[in-house]
């Protein structure tokens, strides 16, 4: 990684002034395949308004100079909405065990490069930190290997994920809702939970 480039971590308060950079980060990339998100500038900062708000949620991001490249987001999934929540309890986990990465996200231009490793270090570092988590957990699109809209040089991070020391569990799944890009309404979309247990003895 070079060492132009930068890991801040910000809690709480602070993250209220990088939501307009997040925002603009999340619909570029989220823009790409397999989200296709048709994001909307105003909707992106009024979701990302929860962070400033969550108790011990944590925003890392990577900055080359002035510029922000990547991020990774987390909060306690007990602050998750409702939907999520009953995933886990249908299954008689306890939601309270469990920290959610929310989405840990880079520029194209960065990836392979470390970067992505030292954002979600730092998070994992923040999650042990409390010494009540027992886990961390994420979710990815879930689109079949068949789809059409899938480009020939996709390369799925679920082998990313996996190296990092999560887990996929297909029995944990639920359907988002939103709009893609070039389609005129809403769709639902399956996604998938991973999860990683916590070594808090390191």
């Amino acid at each position: 990684m070079s060492e132009k480039i930068k890991i801040v971590s910000y809690q709480e308060g602070e993250i209220k002034n990088f939501i307009p950079d997040i925002a603009r980060l999340r619909i570029e990339i989220f823009a790409e395949y397999p989200f296709l998100y048709d994001g909307d500038f105003e909707c992106e900062c009024k979701y990302l308004e929860k962070y400033a708000s969550t108790k011990n949620a944590i925003v890392v991001v990577a900055y080359d100079n002035n510029q922000v490249i990547g991020i990774s987001t987390g909060y306690p999934f007990a602050d998750q909405n409702k939907e999520l929540k009953r995933v886990f309890q249908k299954s008689k986990r306890n939601v309270n065990d469990y920290f959610c990465l929310a989405e840990s996200i880079l520029l194209k231009q960065y990836r392979g490069k470390g970067v992505g490793r030292k954002l979600f270090d730092q998070l994992e570092v923040f999650a042990k930190d409390f010494k009540q988590y027992k886990y961390i957990c994420l979710f990815t699109s879930a689109r079949p290997a068949d789809d059409p809209k899938r480009p020939k040089e996709y390369r799925s991070t679920g082998p990313y994920w996996s190296k990092q020391g999560f887990c996929e569990h297909p029995e944990l799944t639920f359907e988002d809702s939103y709009k893609e890009i070039e389609d005129d309404k809403e769709t639902q979309h399956k996604m998938i939970f991973w999860i990683k247990e916590l070594d808090l003895c390191q």
